[in-house]
């Protein structure tokens, strides 16, 4: 039994139990376990993430690659949590989700915004030199346009 829960097999066929029994839902004494178990959960989301992306038809959407950034995205907004319970509270709720997923209990909207991201469309790049450097000085304006180069 105890070569079955050894950590060196294959994460996206391996039975979904194993999400929570490796990741038990004891709590952390201090922080750097907490960040620990974080990590561990962070590594078993991106080695099942082409699974969980196909699996809930955002295949469309989002890129498995991008994907896993978004999650780390998300989990840097608790960077400079200190508090070892609040942080086991984040990777339990996210060990769930991959073993919902894993199970097809859950939709992906319930998860929808920590992969695909929430990116507004009406967000870019302008090309009009007024909205690009309308705050700039005009010593800023000639240089970034390019104006008032000395002849060469």
């Amino acid at each position: 039994m105890a070569s079955y829960f050894s950590r060196g097999r294959n994460q996206i066929t391996s039975k979904p139990l194993d999400i929570l029994v490796y990741n038990k839902t004891i709590n952390s004494k201090t922080v750097p376990e907490a960040y620990l178990k974080q990590l561990n959960m962070y590594r078993d989301a991106c080695r099942r993430m082409p699974f969980l992306i196909q699996n809930s038809y955002v295949t469309h959407q989002v890129h498995p690659i991008r994907a896993k950034l978004n999650l780390a995205h998300h989990l840097r907004k608790f960077m400079y949590v200190r508090n070892p319970s609040v942080l086991d509270g984040v990777t339990m709720d996210l060990n769930e989700w991959i073993y919902e997923s894993v199970w097809n209990y859950n939709h992906h909207h319930n998860f929808y915004y920590m992969i695909v991201g929430n990116y507004a469309d009406d967000v870019g790049y302008s090309y009009l030199d007024e909205k690009k450097y309308g705050k700039c000085s005009p010593f800023l304006k000639n240089f970034y346009s390019g104006a008032g180069k000395p002849a060469a």
